[in-house]
């Protein structure tokens, strides 16, 4: 072996060391980095979380989730995880306002203050799941009183152009935590509730949380009377209109929760959402995005190719490049939503809305 291969050899041997040594420490700070389908990445991230509890408590957790969780994650995971983590606060703090000042502050404060962060949704998401259950002696209408006085909640913390958003979509979750997963019930505590936008907020947040349980891995434990086929299609047909129109937005979400990365599927059982599936092909579009370390911005675009239809298509396109400008797995801090819209448009053609579309359900629906 001559000079010029044994110098060949030996730098191979070094890079290769070095990077099995990268990955190694990048696996030791995340050991479920690998994990990227529901339900095995949830198992995965309860048993880290528990360990992470037991050296110091929620606020390790969170420092986990900033500085790994957010940049290896797709949206579901980090926000299910989240959901975890506000569960976990609620019950070390006793309280939704203590709990709240766990969260981390000096350079990662913008990852949990805005109400475009995921994370901080998922957190706060868990925090009245957690305070449900509880206070599940509570009658329905004391314990929303109760949770919603809390300032995180009220309207008057919220800068949206609509009321009551942060409150009842939480407790469209609280609901399906605190009674085992139960759709249908959930489905109608949620009806009872007075006004057309506490109604719907509250029906988001249940076929929200209905979407993972088409996951079997997902809570195998967890009862699962109302699911059936391969996506919410089904029972959202059973419920009434206002509910249904509801449910429908999130038929195409529930499918890929059953078929991760099959957004060909997703979007055919979109079409079954009626008047609703622009909205359904947004809510899929988002929800399973690789993380920033797994994909490119060309691939990114390519999830919405099997769409035909333009208009339709255009509605994917912006889904995604919202969620990357809005912080969804791990872009936020880079800024890539230029970089993306540029992709999509030489791969497919569609040019991306000048700016995040927002879309008020609850105001086209006849209450």
């Amino acid at each position: 072996m001559n000079r010029k291969t044994i110098y060949a050899v030996s730098f191979a041997l070094i890079v290769g060391i070095g990077a099995f040594f990268m990955w190694y420490q990048y696996a030791k700070a995340n050991p479920c980095v690998d994990q990227q389908e529901l339900g095995a990445a949830i198992k995965c991230y309860n048993v880290h979380m528990r360990e992470l509890y037991g050296k110091g408590g929620v606020q390790e957790a969170l420092s986990f989730a900033a500085n790994r969780l957010f940049k290896d994650s797709t949206w579901a995971v980090t926000h299910l995880v989240m959901h975890g983590i506000g569960q976990e606060a609620y019950r070390e703090t006793g309280s939704m306002a203590a709990a709240f000042k766990l969260l981390p502050k000096n350079g990662v404060t913008d990852l949990f203050d805005t109400w475009t962060s995921d994370p901080y949704d998922g957190f706060r998401h868990g925090l009245m799941q957690e305070f449900f259950f509880t206070n599940s002696g509570l009658e329905f209408s004391e314990a929303i009183s109760a949770a919603c006085a809390d300032p995180a909640f009220s309207d008057g913390a919220d800068d949206r152009p609509y009321s009551g958003e942060k409150c009842f979509h939480a407790v469209g979750h609280a609901l399906m935590y605190a009674y085992e997963y139960d759709l249908y019930f959930s489905t109608e505590q949620c009806k009872t509730l007075p006004k057309p936008n506490e109604k719907y907020w509250c029906l988001v947040g249940v076929f929200m949380e209905g979407t993972y349980l088409y996951d079997a891995r997902y809570l195998p434990d967890v009862p699962r009377p109302d699911v059936q086929g391969d996506s919410l299609a089904s029972f959202c047909a059973t419920l009434e209109p206002l509910s249904r129109s509801v449910c429908q937005a999130f038929i195409g979400r529930s499918y890929l929760s059953a078929h991760t990365s099959d957004y060909k599927g997703a979007f055919a059982e979109c079409s079954l959402a009626g008047s609703r599936e622009a909205i359904c092909i947004r809510n899929a579009a988002r929800i399973y995005i690789p993380p920033l370390s797994a994909v490119d911005t060309t691939n990114l675009a390519r999830i919405c190719a099997d769409i035909s239809d333009m208009e339709k298509r255009t509605v994917c396109v912006d889904a995604i490049a919202d969620t990357i400008e809005q912080g969804g797995a791990g872009y936020r801090q880079i800024g890539l939503r230029k970089e993306f819209c540029k992709d999509a448009q030489a791969v497919l053609g569609t040019t991306c809305a000048t700016a995040p579309v927002e879309y008020l359900h609850w105001q086209e629906l006849d209450w």
